[in-house]
Order: C-alpha cells, then sequence, then structure tokens
C-alpha cells in the first residue's frame, strides 16, 4: 500500500498542481465543506433520477464510469477513510451497478497499491 507519510502529505502536494489551485480558486469558500460534499451528494442522487444510471439511464455510460472513478478511488488505495458518497445507500447500490461493468481493478493504479476492496 501507499506509506503512510504519501497519504498523509497527499493533501498538501496536491495543493501545490496548478490546475488544482485555479478549481480552488473557483470554489464559494462561503460554504462549509461538510456542506458542500453534502450538496454534491444530493446533486449525484437527482443525475441518477429514477434510472439505474447517470441521467435516468438503463445502460452505464462515460458519464457513470468517470464519476465512479472520482468517487471510489481514494477508499480503494486507503487515502480517505470515510466518503460521504459512500454511506449513502443509494450511491453505494449506484455504484455496485457500475462496478458490475468494469474489471476487479478499474483504477489506473497498480493492483500492489490497492487496500481496500470495492464498496
Amino acid at each position: 500500500p501507499i506509506p503512510f507519510f504519501v497519504r498523509f502529505g497527499w493533501p498538501f502536494i496536491v495543493q501545490r498542481v496548478g490546475f488544482v489551485r485555479r478549481f480552488g480558486n473557483r470554489v464559494d469558500r462561503s460554504e462549509p465543506l461538510p456542506d458542500m460534499r453534502d450538496r454534491q451528494r444530493r446533486e449525484l442522487l437527482h443525475h441518477l433520477g429514477d434510472g439505474p444510471f447517470l441521467g435516468c439511464r438503463n445502460r452505464v455510460s462515460l458519464a457513470d464510469l468517470s464519476a465512479y472513478t472520482a468517487i471510489v478511488t481514494s477508499h480503494l488505495i486507503g487515502m480517505q477513510r470515510g466518503s460521504n458518497f459512500l454511506e449513502d445507500p443509494e450511491v453505494l447500490a449506484w455504484c455496485r451497478r457500475v462496478q458490475t461493468h468494469l474489471p476487479t481493478n478499474p483504477l489506473v493504479v497498480p493492483d500492489h497499491l490497492l487496500k481496500r476492496r470495492h464498496p
């Protein structure tokens, strides 16, 4: 697995990347981080609608695959203890539906770096 010092320092390393800094400058900082995460989770559920996949679609799409990877990557490599998204039963059910369309390791991360299993 990824060494502790890398996991510990990762937020500081990422903050130094140019595009991350530019993106961070556009974020509404008046909204507390827990509220922002909760809002993003609700928006994801809104985009799921009544369908099993994003956009109320019956088939997995590129949007599902990219959102899935963004949500579960930090969990799988042990960088994040708890994810607001993965604590929601509806999001977790969607993750499991998307997961059925993916290989065992859908990430661009070698298997030996995976610390956890799929949610």
